[in-house]
């Protein structure tokens, strides 16, 4: 009986293995800028395993003592095209605040007004978006 049950339970975890593996709905939205509307969109992981080597989107969020949080976005395309944005806390904690909800698996849209500054940030985390993947596998 014993031998019957390892076999059994051998024989299952090699057919398990070898089953392909089902990942649910993923999608890769490339790093996009538009001048003229003066917008920047992309996922993480889309401009991370992209093909190219010029593909970056994120932000970054700095606090000094004494000072306002900032918040800096930036987004570059395949083409090499760049756009950045920047607010201060003072002016919009709640950018400040979802600046810093992004993640491996977000998906970020900024605009920005004729000065620079961000006056729209988005962000979606979502398992659509998918996670970077190591540049070994790839």
């Amino acid at each position: 009986m014993f031998k019957t049950a390892c076999i059994l339970s051998v024989a299952l975890t090699a057919l398990l293995a070898s089953a392909p593996a089902h990942a649910g709905q993923t999608g890769s939205i490339p790093v996009t800028i538009d001048d003229s509307t003066r917008t920047a969109f992309g996922s993480i992981g889309g401009a991370h395993n992209s093909p190219d080597t010029a593909s970056s989107i994120g932000c970054t969020v700095l606090g000094f003592v004494g000072t306002n949080a900032q918040v800096n976005c930036f987004a570059r395309d395949s083409a090499g095209r760049e756009a950045r944005c920047y607010v201060v806390a003072s002016v919009s904690a709640a950018m400040v605040q979802v600046a810093l909800a992004i993640g491996p698996s977000s998906s970020i849209f900024f605009a920005w007004d004729k000065a620079g500054s961000c006056v729209n940030l988005e962000v979606n985390n979502s398992s659509y978006h998918g996670l970077p993947t190591p540049a070994a596998i790839r």
